[in-house]
């Protein structure tokens, strides 16, 4: 924060702590809720977006307390819950929701946010990235990566005929033929990154992975050990989006 405060959200809710003295307080969205905090977001307007279970708040500067951008208890087919956020380019905010389809577009309208969800047919976002020539790139919490073309939003498949932009694993069921799921390396991406030179580096429950000049790299991570060391985020060297 630019007064030297740290932003620190929890399974309880949205705290401050004071870097110059220690002082922590919790900020409370609202009276009587019980918000847990999954994202933070400091924007180049320096508003402060924060992803909660009872939907999405800012804290606008100068504002005493954050408010939220929809009712205070949004419906999850109204607003993003639980969301991580990524600002891109031009300023908009992009918000995943956990508990229903797609991603939320956020835009500042006349003193009021306007959402606009697009990607519905990815459920369950986990984190957004938008990449420097424009693409939106989905992580779903059970579904795999997805890329989303600027243009209209819609998908073309990694290698396939399917009407998404989709990378997820494949098995074989037991009559020999391939399906979707199961407890495979892609099916649960947990954290997207962009590298300088422009390669997506991406987290899932079972690998960490490469995207690059059209094809993908999966690196074997069994090194980590066991399974509570299963990678959730991933940052390469050097400067990242």
């Amino acid at each position: 924060a630019p007064d030297g405060a740290l932003w620190i959200g929890t399974f309880a809710g949205h705290w401050k702590a004071a870097l110059s003295n220690g002082n922590i307080r919790r900020i409370p969205l609202g009276p009587g809720l019980s918000e847990g905090v999954r994202g933070l977001l400091l924007d180049r307007r320096r508003n402060l977006w924060i992803g909660s279970s009872v939907g999405v708040w800012r804290l606008q500067p100068g504002a005493s307390e954050p408010r939220p951008i929809a009712d205070h208890a949004p419906s999850f087919r109204e607003a993003p819950h639980s969301a991580a956020f990524f600002e891109d380019n031009d300023g908009v905010i992009w918000a995943t929701t956990s508990f229903w389809d797609g991603v939320f577009q956020l835009h500042d309208a006349a003193n009021k946010v306007v959402m606009i969800q697009v990607a519905k047919e990815v459920n369950a976002a986990s984190c957004v990235l938008v990449d420097r020539e424009g693409a939106v790139w989905l992580g779903s919490q059970d579904q795999g990566l997805f890329r989303l073309r600027r243009e209209s939003f819609t998908t073309l498949a990694f290698g396939g005929d399917s009407t998404l932009d989709e990378m997820r694993s494949r098995r074989a069921s037991p009559r020999g033929t391939p399906v979707l799921g199961g407890d495979q390396a892609l099916d649960e991406i947990r954290s997207v990154t962009e590298s300088e030179d422009g390669s997506l580096w991406f987290a899932s429950r079972a690998c960490v992975g490469r995207w690059s000049g059209g094809e993908i790299t999966v690196f074997n991570v069994q090194a980590l050990g066991a399974r509570r060391n299963a990678p959730v985020i991933v940052l390469p060297s050097g400067q990242a989006r």
